[in-house]
């Protein structure tokens, strides 16, 4: 037992750490790959972060030449922007204009007097219109609040409600159109009208009556009409062809739900409940004996007919006997038979009447019906009960009729127990036609139709106050009037302030009165050219700056960059000479200057063909005799402002020749300084590029050297065993000796006490 190894004892020789220390020298290769890794992942981090810089330098290259170019976007400056201001698309044409304006387009909006918290809203149908637009809807009746909500949430971006806080428990009601101009007043109709005056919004309504060309809505017939289930009416109107577009036909319909006439009821029980409901039948037959009476020339023409079928019906008088059973069973289904003469006549017609039928049927077509005196003991006919009556809904109820005799059927109504609005456009329904009637047709079983306040509303030729019905607004925050400006001398009236119409591509936007002219100019956004200007130059630099410091170990390339912060700085020092050796990035640096220090052709020739003539260049300060400056040895590029604004200012076409050039007229860009930066940088950044292939190659070479550690780990742990299990044998060889030594100590002692006695 002394041989073997067992965890957690303390070993005589500290086995464990001389293993610790052989293994240490052994995990070296390991650790020098796993160096590797972290080195190889750095690289991989720089070459992506290089690749950005790249696409960054592409873009903004890109965004001076393409069709999204700068050069092309037009902006607007006005000499008074609270008067009057403007914006502009590309379309726009760089010129000056000279605008007054006389007034600006408001909306109607009205304030009500203070009203209580408590004030409560009646209930009704409240209508309101805003030029074209009619907004209708129910209100059952409530607080302000809910009136409000209500109204905002039916307005459909029209009109609006709010309330004002004016006193302490008192709240002000503001109802505003949202919509500018004078064609778009906002008026009040039905329930809002008499809101509007009992609010205090609007003037007391006038008792003198109006001439009927001067009244928004002529007053068809006030009565209401109802038609019940299964009958019709008409109702005359007079309504010839309207000059007004927007001229409308508005009624009032209501429906009511009622049972089911003549529905079939589930068959009566034997008994009393028999007797009564032949009584009942009894009382019905006699009612229609006048409607009988006025049968009659039509069953003598059916005489023929009858006598034509004798012969069939001698031949169905066994069929006749073994139907009595079910005729008498067929009692009790006398309710659903209200009209037995008719059923008679309905089956002389058809040819399966008794002979004692057809003998009746003779005598009252030769002197009248005789009398029955007990209906219950007299003989009934043969017949097949009716089906019972289906429940039919038929919402398509209106029909318009035109004075040349045709018809046309308006929209579905919709159920309602209350009265609802119903509004439709003269121009719609009859075009050019003349309305003679309106006619109601209620095919449903189980629904009354009741109509009322028939309208023909003409809001383009009367006053608005008279179409509301009242003396006008009384607490005006603002009225409907349109926009009057002039433009080079020229009156121009609109309904909104926000004009797109007059000039293509500028939209100018009216805030404010004025009674002196402004001027305003369309121009071409020279800041927006120059910030993008500026911005290819400092995505140069910083791609410049990247590629010095991943290709030179010099401290003072770092110290130049002074706009970055310690941190940024901290970070560049970790990546120096990253990439000394490679090649590629010495290339692209030089290729990179001499784009930058390359003329090319513009349309001012000689006179602007480099980046140095506006203002760019890697001395702008021409301070090359002051001495030695390798910070311009390094291609980084400065910007002389003045001199790149007076470029945009006198030269802006060829500026933007200079940054991207069609040479050959194929209009495809081909030349130019950043069309040269995009073209150079292409082979870098996209699919399969140099960077892929960098970053590519990097992770070939971390997947080897993982490999490489996983051997490693599996060598490291048979030698640490192997380690482990011949320290334990040499310790265990060591413990038998000592045991072994004691021993012979022992066995010493012994035998040389033994000789002593």
């Amino acid at each position: 037992m002394s041989d073997i190894y067992v965890p957690g004892l303390k070993s005589r020789f500290d086995t464990n750490k001389l293993v610790d220390d052989l293994m240490k020298v052994e995990r070296i290769p390991k650790e020098r790959s796993e160096k590797n890794i972290e080195n190889l992942q750095a690289q991989k981090t720089y070459w992506q972060e290089l690749g950005r810089r790249i696409t960054a330098l592409r873009d903004s290259a890109r965004f001076l030449y393409s069709f999204q170019n700068p050069f092309n976007d037009r902006v607007v400056n006005s000499s008074d922007p609270s008067v009057i201001s403007g914006a502009s698309t590309r379309e726009a044409m760089e010129q000056e204009y000279t605008f007054k304006v006389t007034q600006v387009a408001r909306a109607d909006r009205f304030l009500s007097d203070p009203l209580e918290d408590s004030f409560k809203i009646d209930e009704g149908t409240y209508t309101f219109s805003v030029g074209q637009d009619t907004i209708t809807f129910p209100f059952r009746g409530g607080s302000l609040r809910e009136f409000t909500e209500t109204l905002n949430r039916r307005g459909r971006d029209k009109i609006g409600a709010s309330l004002i806080a004016v006193q302490p428990g008192k709240k002000s009601l503001l109802i505003e159109s949202k919509i500018t101009g004078t064609d778009n007043r906002l008026v009040f109709f039905d329930a809002a009208e008499t809101l509007g005056v009992r609010t205090g919004i609007l003037g007391e309504m006038t008792d003198t009556p109006a001439p009927t060309a001067s009244l928004a809505a002529i007053l068809l017939k006030e009565d209401t009409v109802q038609v019940k289930a299964g009958e019709s009416t008409v109702i005359p109107l007079d309504i010839g062809p309207l000059a007004s577009e927007n001229a409308f036909l508005q009624f009032e319909l209501a429906t009511e739900l009622v049972a089911l006439e003549d529905k079939p009821a589930t068959p009566p029980r034997q008994g009393q409940e028999l007797a009564d409901a032949v009584r009942s039948a009894e009382d019905r037959m006699r009612s229609t004996e006048d409607r009988i009476r006025s049968a009659e020339d039509r069953m003598r023409s059916a005489e023929d007919r009858i006598r034509s079928a004798e012969d069939r019906m001698r031949s169905t008088e066994d069929r006749i006997r073994s139907a009595e059973d079910r005729i008498r069973s067929a009692e009790d289904r006398m309710r659903s038979t209200e009209d037995r003469p008719a059923v008679a006549e309905s089956k002389a017609a058809a040819g399966t009447v008794t002979e004692e039928e057809s003998e009746t049927s003779s005598a009252e077509a030769g002197g009248g019906i005789e009398e029955e005196d007990d209906i219950s003991s007299a003989e009934i006919p043969g017949w097949t009960p009716l089906e019972p009556l289906q429940q039919v809904d038929n919402m398509e109820a209106l029909y318009i009729t035109f004075s040349d005799g045709t018809n046309q059927a308006l929209p579905p109504i919709q159920d309602s127990a209350d009265f609802s609005s119903y509004q439709y456009r003269i121009l719609d329904i009859a075009g050019d036609k003349s309305i003679v009637s309106l006619e109601m047709v209620n095919q449903n079983t189980h629904r009354h139709i009741s109509i009322r306040n028939i309208q023909l509303v003409n809001p383009d030729t009367v006053d608005t106050d008279v179409a509301a019905g009242n003396t006008g607004a009384r607490n005006p925050i603002s009225e409907a009037q349109d926009a009057i400006i002039t433009m080079e001398g020229i009156d121009i009236r609109r309904s909104t302030n926000m004009i797109g119409d007059l000039v293509p591509g500028l939209t100018i936007t009216v805030k404010t009165p004025s009674d002196t002219p402004v001027r305003m100019a369309v121009e071409s956004n020279r800041e927006g050219i120059k910030d993008s200007v500026i911005t290819l130059v400092a995505n140069y630099n910083r791609l410049m700056a990247d590629i010095n410091v991943l290709t030179r170990v010099d401290d003072r390339i770092i110290q130049e960059l002074s706009y970055l912060s310690e941190a940024e700085q901290e970070e560049l020092r970790k990546r120096m000479g990253a990439f000394a050796g490679d090649s590629i990035l010495g290339q692209f640096r030089s290729a990179l200057q001499r784009v930058a220090a390359t003329p090319y052709p513009t349309s001012a020739e000689q006179d602007l063909a480099m980046l140095a003539q506006i203002g760019i260049s890697t001395d702008v300060r021409g301070s090359g005799g002051s001495g030695y400056d390798p910070a311009r040895l390094r291609g980084y590029l400065e910007i002389d402002e003045k001199a790149l604004d007076a470029a945009l200012e006198t030269k802006l076409s060829a500026v933007q020749q200079l940054f991207g050039y069609d040479s050959d007229g194929d209009f495809i860009v081909d030349s130019g300084v950043a069309y040269t930066f995009e073209t150079l940088g292409r082979p870098y950044t996209e699919i399969g590029g140099i960077i892929a292939l960098k970053t590519g190659t990097i992770d070939s070479r971390i997947s080897q050297e993982n490999r490489h550690i996983e051997t490693l780990d599996r060598q490291l742990a048979a030698k640490e065993a192997a380690l482990k299990n011949q320290y334990n044998q040499m310790e265990g060889a060591y413990n038998r000796m000592e045991r072994m030594t004691t021993s012979l100590d022992q066995f010493g002692q012994q035998n040389s006490g033994g000789g002593r006695r």
